[in-house]
């Protein structure tokens, strides 16, 4: 027993010394042990396309940040060489199914490399014939006319076969927008004709039957009436299925604010009468909120800001704001209340009521007013109101002290066709405002007061890097002089939410203390470079202008008032900017304006 086991190590020892000697004998591969890893660069020859070559570059994998270095030459060629199938799926995406392509791996140096991709495009291909052939006849007995407009391309067309392939969910979200939302796809066929230089597609599909809209099933509310949901239902029970409805009510239902998920969709199959029932499934967020915020100028002083909101005060969505303001020129209480779908859809009932005191240079006026308005939306982005209101206040103007009390009927159009509600690139925002005042109760004066607002968002730069920013403002009151019209109901310009730059309410007529007066008409504008440099950060090149004037209409000419600055923006995701601005004085009056304001506050200055 002990001979055999002595046997045995000595035969595994002559294994392992003949193992060694086969491995010295054959000696390390090339470059298997270099002391430091290969580094090499990439180039495409064959490709005139800038963009194109680039595209290969980074569809071969080759400089992917975990695999720029390689330890030997051998390797390197390996790694190319398993690239090239890649290489070959993105030139057939683009059309070109018969392309030759090579490479080839130099040494450069000890410890570098260069990687050539030599490719010969060939003929581009062509989209020869697109077939759909129906598993099971439709129940109308016609034949799918194919939607080459909703496919993205059709007969003669490049043939990508990356855009081939992403037909199929748009085939399939067709039907579906045309009451076929069962439909799927059995097979694509793609033949690839190679004389003809042409890619024909043969999909076999099954439509699944015509379907109407059934019953809806609401899942997931807690406090929120299920008549919220359905009075926001853009189709109705018996109604050809249409998928666009569905993603119509999800946005809407989203606008409500009082959810925090919704998910719309379809039931597996339809009923025996060709109903499809309809899931709604939410999310409720919560329907209580407090915030704050604060502002500050170094010629308006600071102002703060507290506010508690109710989303859902008796189960239908009924909105409810209260705000309290406190500053050294500004101090109030404000709230409104919104009734949503108040007498018919996408209409609502809103009441607003303030009481406040405003101490700016000029005058103080104590007010307390109260409007009640209806608010309908319009073709997407409008929003159409009227209301009725009340407004009483006493106004120290100078050296008279007087109490007016006026009956408003405010009209306002708006329209706002921007993306993001805090930090806007691209689209604009413009309102409209006509408010008929008529003096009641001891005061005699009537006048119109009518103002115009636009603002515009231009990308620059893509990925909402450099976004051109512009403003403009014009506001007249007609059918009485300006004396006549209360100090607080005047027009204004100059400040951080005017002309910044400029005092508060400064840009204008001044009295004899250097008192702004106000004005029948005010106009002014501003653009702004707004640049986000890196993470959070930002910086905004700005300048203002604006006039203010005793006549119901603008006096365009000299007497505008220029400001220009610069800012600092901080964003914070779902809060908006942090805004820091320096803006100076063009037109600066010795006697009253500074050589320089600060501003700092919360959002964009517009």
């Amino acid at each position: 027993m002990f001979g055999a086991a002595k046997s045995t190590r000595y035969v595994f020892h002559c294994l392992c010394l003949a193992v060694a000697a086969i491995a010295l004998w054959l000696g390390p591969a090339p470059g298997a042990y270099a002391e430091d890893p290969i580094t090499y660069s990439v180039k495409v020859r064959g490709i005139k396309d800038a963009d194109f070559r680039k595209s290969v570059i980074e569809a071969s994998g080759l400089t992917a940040k975990s695999l720029r270095q390689v330890l030997s030459l051998r390797a390197l060629r390996r790694r190319v060489e398993n690239s090239m199938e890649r290489v070959s799926a993105l030139l057939r995406a683009r059309g070109y199914y018969a392309a030759d392509q090579e490479f080839t791996v130099a040494e450069k140096g000890k410890d570098a490399a260069d990687v050539t991709l030599r490719i010969d495009l060939g003929a581009l291909y062509k989209i020869g014939t697109y077939s759909l052939i129906l598993t099971e006849p439709r129940i109308d007995n016609r034949k799918i006319a194919v939607p080459f407009k909703q496919l993205g391309f059709k007969p003669g067309d490049a043939a990508r076969s990356d855009v081939v392939a992403g037909s199929d969910a748009k085939l399939l979200a067709w039907l579906a927008r045309t009451s076929y939302p069962l439909a799927r796809i059995v097979k694509r066929r793609n033949v690839v004709d190679h004389k003809a230089r042409t890619l024909s597609v043969e999909v076999t599909l099954d439509s699944g039957p015509f379907v109407r809209f059934g019953d809806t099933r609401i899942e997931g509310l807690r406090d929120v009436d299920a008549v919220v949901v359905r009075r926001r239902a853009v189709w109705s029970r018996g109604a050809p299925y249409n998928a666009e409805k569905l993603e119509a009510t999800r946005k809407k239902l989203r606008g409500t604010g009082l959810f925090a998920s919704v998910i719309v969709r379809h039931g597996e199959k339809a009923d025996a009468t060709g109903h499809l029932p309809i899931i709604v499934k939410v999310t409720e967020r919560k329907h209580r909120s407090i915030g704050a915020g604060a502002s500050y100028s170094s010629t308006e002083g600071a102002l703060g800001k507290l506010f508690w909101e109710h989303r859902n005060l008796f189960g239908g969505g009924e909105q409810l704001r209260a705000r309290i303001e406190g500053g050294e020129i500004r101090q109030g209480l404000f709230g409104d209340f919104r009734i949503p779908d108040f007498g018919a859809p996408e209409q609502d009932l809103v009441l607003d009521a303030r009481l406040a005191r405003e101490s700016p240079e000029g005058f103080t006026s104590r007010e307390i007013a109260a409007v009640a308005r209806l608010e309908r939306r319009i073709f997407k982005i409008y929003k159409v109101s009227a209301g009725v209101g009340l407004d009483r206040s006493d106004v120290e103007d100078g050296e008279t002290n007087e109490n007016f009390t006026f009956l408003t009927l405010p009209l306002t159009l708006r329209r706002d066709s921007t993306k993001d509600l805090l930090d806007p690139h691209f689209g604009g925002r413009d309102t409209l405002t006509l408010t008929p005042n008529f003096g009641i109760v001891g005061t005699d004066t009537n006048f119109l007061a009518a103002q115009a607002f636009d603002t515009v968002y231009l990308p620059v730069i893509r990925d909402e890097v450099l976004t051109l920013a512009g403003w403009a403002r014009i506001g007249t009151i007609i059918g009485a002089n300006t004396t006549d019209v209360p100090a607080n109901k005047r027009l204004y310009s100059g400040g951080s939410g005017s002309v910044r730059g400029y005092a508060l309410n400064s840009i204008g007529p001044l009295d004899a203390q250097n008192d702004p007066v106000g004005g029948r008409s005010a106009t002014a504008f501003g653009v702004e470079l707004r640049w986000r440099v890196a993470g959070p950060f930002g910086l905004v090149a700005f300048t203002e202008a604006g006039g203010v004037y005793d006549d119901s209409m603008p006096e365009w000419g000299d007497d505008l008032f220029w400001g220009a600055g610069l800012g600092l923006r901080y964003y914070v995701p779902r809060i908006g900017p942090i805004r820091l601005d320096v803006a100076v004085p063009l037109n600066r009056r010795n006697s009253v304006d500074d050589a320089f304001q600060i501003l700092v506050s919360l959002g964009q200055a517009f």
